[in-house]
């Protein structure tokens, strides 16, 4: 198991999947960098205010629809290897089972927001502390928002896995990616029906009264819908 995770790994090094789990969240930060310098208001006020400013917009931001669209991204490029020039057959000639291979495909991608995810708090740190001069510095905002929208994003990473392992077409990965960040934005303000749609846990999963419930209707969606999609991938023809 570990060595088909560590050719996943290896794998995405031909891909631009590395370099966007890294890269995205460093541009939203730079972008709230840009805002602030553009905004003279914003140099008037208190540090914690200016740590509200952009740690509010930043993660608010981020969890309904940077991490959404990141994740359609990510997986369609990190996976589509494999549609190429027919490689899920050398692949599944390997004689590894098809449930570790999707298994492993899986964790390679979670690990790769997690990366994202590690990249969003570093790039926070440096420009809220560029800002403020790391005056009043938000320790425990700063290092569990970020982790608490990464696990409030599992079971999105389990349909976008799904959905780039099924399909060729990039678009479809994306068209979904799409439709569930805008359609995640607009349940989300339903006290009801957001507990039925994966996209809004990122967001919810942020500090608050919904955060625990959040994080385990993701967990759960996560594991159902893995089994799910590896039961799927084990029993279709894919040569």
């Amino acid at each position: 198991m570990l060595q088909v995770l560590s050719a996943e790994i290896q794998k995405y090094r031909r891909t631009s999947a590395l370099f966007l789990a890294t890269g995205i969240p460093l541009a939203i930060n730079g972008l709230f960098l840009l805002a602030y310098f553009l905004n003279e208001n914003l140099s008037k006020v208190t540090p914690e205010k200016r740590w509200d400013f952009f740690l509010g917009g930043l993660y608010s931001s981020w969890a309904q629809l940077f991490l959404p669209l990141g994740l359609g991204i990510i997986a369609a490029l990190a996976l589509g290897l494999e549609h190429q020039e027919n490689q899920w057959k050398q692949i599944l000639s390997l004689g590894v089972s098809r449930v570790q291979i999707y298994f492993a495909k899986w964790l390679a991608v979670m690990g790769l927001v997690l990366l994202g995810t590690i990249t969003l708090m570093l790039g926070s740190l440096l420009v809220g502390g560029i800002t403020t001069g790391f005056v009043a510095t938000p320790w425990e905002k700063l290092l569990t928002a970020p982790l608490l929208m990464f696990l409030g994003s599992m079971g999105i990473i389990s349909i976008q896995v799904f959905l780039a392992t099924r399909f060729r077409a990039f678009a479809i990965s994306m068209g979904v990616a799409l439709f569930g960040a805008i359609a995640g934005g607009l349940i989300s303000n339903s006290a009801k029906y957001w507990l039925y749609f994966p996209w809004t846990y990122p967001a919810f999963g942020l500090p608050s009264p919904n955060s625990n419930t959040a994080i385990w209707l993701s967990a759960g969606f996560a594991v159902v819908f893995l089994v799910v999609a590896a039961k799927d991938f084990q029993q279709r023809d894919m040569i």
